[in-house]
C-alpha cells in the first residue's frame, strides 16, 4: 500500500509531529500493519504541549485472483464468459489497463468485448482495499482461408478413385461430413 501524507488530514494548527508505530516524519505506512493502530500528532513543546490520538483499523488486502475460468482463445466462435471465485464478500473488478482507471465491468463474471486480442486486469476488493491485479489476455486467432483443391469430379467406375490434392497457408484435414466430425486424413494430398 502507498504511503499516507497524514499532514494533509490536519485541520488545526499545522507544525506537529506524528507518531506511532509505522509512522516516518509525517507519512504513514500501512505495511506489515494490521488491525487498530494509533497514531499521535503532538504540537508545541515542554510543558506547553498538545496531543490528539487517533486509532487507524489497518484492514489486509485481498490477494489476487489467480483462477481465472473460460476460454481465452479463439478463431470464429462465439465469446463466451471469464469469470472467477473471489473471497467471501469481496467485489470484483475488470479493468482495461494496468494502472487500473479504465474499468470494464463489475462482477465475477465478465464478458470480454470485441473480436481482437486484448488484455484484461481483475482484481477484488474488499473493504475498500483492493488486491494486486491478475492479468488475463483474449487472443482472437485470424479464421484461414479456405483450401484450394484440385478439381477431380469425375472418375470410370471400377477404377481407383483420383488422389485428392490442396494447398493453403495453414495445416489441411480432410472429412466425409459437412460437420467436420469424421476426420480422414490429414496433409496437402488424401486418397478417397
Amino acid at each position: 500500500a502507498l504511503p499516507l501524507n497524514l499532514n494533509q488530514l490536519i485541520t488545526g494548527q499545522q507544525g506537529g509531529i506524528w507518531s506511532g508505530n509505522g509512522v516516518s516524519d509525517s507519512l504513514f505506512s500501512p505495511s506489515g500493519l494490521s488491525g487498530a493502530v494509533e497514531i499521535t500528532y503532538t504540537i508545541g513543546s515542554g510543558q506547553c504541549q498538545s496531543q490528539t490520538k487517533h486509532s487507524v483499523e489497518v484492514l489486509s488486502s485481498p490477494v489476487a485472483l489467480n483462477e481465472i475460468n473460460g476460454r481465452k482463445e479463439y478463431c470464429n466462435e462465439e465469446i463466451s464468459a471469464l469469470s472467477t471465485n473471489p473471497d467471501q464478500g469481496a467485489e470484483v473488478r475488470w479493468y482495461a489497463d494496468s494502472q487500473l482507471t479504465t474499468l470494464l465491468h463489475t462482477g465475477s463474471s465478465f464478458l470480454p468485448p470485441g473480436t481482437e486480442t486484448s488484455t484484461f486486469y481483475v482484481v477484488q476488493v474488499l473493504n475498500s482495499c483492493a488486491g494486486p491485479a491478475t492479468q488475463v489476455t483474449v487472443t482472437f486467432h485470424p479464421v484461414p482461408p479456405k483450401p484450394e483443391v484440385n478439381d477431380t469430379t469425375w472418375f470410370c467406375s471400377g477404377n481407383t478413385l483420383p488422389l485428392l490434392q490442396a494447398s493453403a497457408s495453414g495445416n489441411i484435414s480432410w472429412y466425409t461430413d459437412s460437420t467436420l466430425t469424421n476426420l480422414k486424413g490429414q496433409g496437402t494430398t488424401y486418397q478417397p
